[in-house]
């Protein structure tokens, strides 16, 4: 419908969009929002968590939102502002960067015999338990400006959803936390979000660390031999979207990751989804023979 407008309504629609950014507001009306409920493959026993909630929103603003959002992604690209080792969100992200790290973690510690923990967590709920004063906070720690702070946190705030149901819609009801599952700039969101736990931890050096070689050119022509060096690099997690590996050498540091972990989700309102929780774990093996 957007794509098809005349060239008289574009004009206006392009007039409406530089208002909203001037004043640094959005309309009341797109802050109404529909919501269906997609029955898991399960069944459903009157339960809502059986369900996968999807709300609907606004085209023109979705439209809007995808805009700031393409903007906000270059520059956080361009200028590496998040430096948590999150591999969603962002363009040219994907699932293959973390899986190959992982997998050349796995290698190294059956190479080296080394001892390997690794937990994975999955954070249940997560746009639903978003905190948007912790929101608020996250942006000002990346220096995000105040007028695009305010545009984004006034999408999730005095907003109200209907249920779409068998016998119509429900009567309003406010939100009162969270940001949209189906809102174009919520991964992001998420990743600012939750970047300042992943930005700790890395910062305390608990996780696995993997010793490379690496060749360093003698400055003499003459002398054919190469310097060989070792390189380290420690790695406490990787995160895709709300699922995240904690990886340790020992038990006591994997014990401390969760620790900070813990203080962090209690801080911002994350909860871990136990049910999906696993631990892989590598114990060093004495007898070398059996290598």
């Amino acid at each position: 419908m957007l794509k098809h407008l005349n060239i008289i309504n574009q004009s206006i629609f392009h007039a409406f969009i530089c208002v909203c950014i001037d004043l640094g507001i959005i309309p009341d009306a797109w802050k109404k929002a529909t919501v269906y409920l997609i029955p898991k493959p399960k069944p459903f026993f009157v339960s809502l968590t059986n369900t996968r909630p999807i709300t609907l929103l606004e085209t023109p603003r979705k439209a809007f939102i995808s805009l700031l959002n393409k903007r906000l992604n270059a520059m956080i690209k361009q200028h590496n502002v998040l430096r948590g080792h999150q591999f969603a969100a962002l363009p040219g992200n994907s699932t293959f960067e973390p899986l190959r790290i992982i997998n050349e973690i796995l290698q190294d510690a059956n190479k080296s015999n080394n001892e390997l923990w690794l937990l994975s967590q999955d954070l249940g709920k997560a746009y639903d338990r978003v905190n948007i004063f912790m929101l608020e906070k996250a942006m000002s720690r990346l220096k995000i400006s105040s007028s695009f702070t305010r545009i984004i946190t006034s999408l999730f705030k005095n907003r109200t959803n209907q249920v779409i149901t068998t016998y119509g819609l429900t009567d309003p009801y406010e939100v009162i936390i969270g940001i949209d599952q189906e809102e174009v700039i919520s991964p992001l969101l998420w990743y600012i979000y939750y970047d300042p736990l992943l930005c700790e931890v890395e910062s305390r050096k608990l996780g696995y660390t993997i010793n490379t070689p690496s060749i360093s050119l003698n400055d003499n022509p003459s002398d054919h031999f190469n310097q060989v060096e070792e390189d380290s690099l420690t790695i406490s997690s990787i995160a895709f979207m709300n699922d995240t590996q904690w990886l340790a050498p020992n038990k006591p540091n994997l014990e401390s990751i969760l620790k900070i972990a813990d203080s962090f989700y209690r801080l911002t309102d994350i909860q871990v989804n136990k049910e999906k929780s696993s631990l892989l774990l590598r114990k060093k093996i004495l007898d070398k023979s059996k290598l």
